[in-house]
């Protein structure tokens, strides 16, 4: 299939389209490859994702995972995309000028990624508060896990300024009990 017999698949759903759509696309706020995806929202559903993300510049790789997840998130918690758009806590981030747009869309997609991964989300949130507690040295001392704890081991990133203070951070690392590495290094053994 030719390169243009793609394009005029990819921009069909326009002939449908409303002019929403049509400005969106034309202006970069959606990318045509979306297009077929974005149309299966309600129209109600697409003119919130448009307004929530009006002068982000959302990247192609971002409009896809928002409009995955939300998606995703509207049937399981059977809410229209435009309801959890609507949330006070997305809303707040939305219109905080205080942030910039790349902040504000970090702040979303840990929203909407928490409630995508609920289990996970509390997982880590657990792991970091045994983590803090354990850490005798949060100025000194990182506690690094696994991404996703897909691998039962944990890396500890040391930055040491002044060499006496070495043998002090390292003797505190040594009295961290076992059992609290263990809970750090397996933590999906200890819910």
């Amino acid at each position: 299939m030719g390169g243009a017999e793609q394009d005029m698949i990819m921009l069909s759903p326009l002939f449908s389209a409303g002019s929403h759509v049509l400005n969106a696309v034309d202006s970069g706020a959606l990318h045509p490859a979306l297009l077929k995806t974005f149309m299966l929202l309600p129209r109600t559903d697409q003119k919130a994702f448009l307004t929530a993300f009006d002068g982000a510049g959302l990247s192609f790789q971002t409009q896809r995972e928002f409009l995955e997840w939300l998606t995703e998130l509207s049937y399981t918690e059977r809410l229209p995309v435009a309801q959890i758009l609507g949330r006070q806590d997305i809303r707040s981030i939305v219109h905080n000028t205080r942030l910039n747009w790349p902040q504000r869309i970090e702040k979303i997609r840990n929203i909407l990624y928490e409630r995508r991964y609920p289990r996970l989300s509390a997982a880590r949130e657990l792991w970091k508060k045994n983590a803090a507690a354990a850490n005798p040295s949060p100025s000194s001392i990182q506690f690094i896990p696994s991404p996703f704890f897909e691998k039962n081991k944990l890396e500890v990133r040391c930055t040491l300024t002044d060499p006496a203070a070495a043998r002090d951070i390292f003797t505190r690392l040594a009295l961290v009990p076992p059992e609290t590495w263990h809970t750090l290094i397996y933590p999906l053994h200890h819910r």
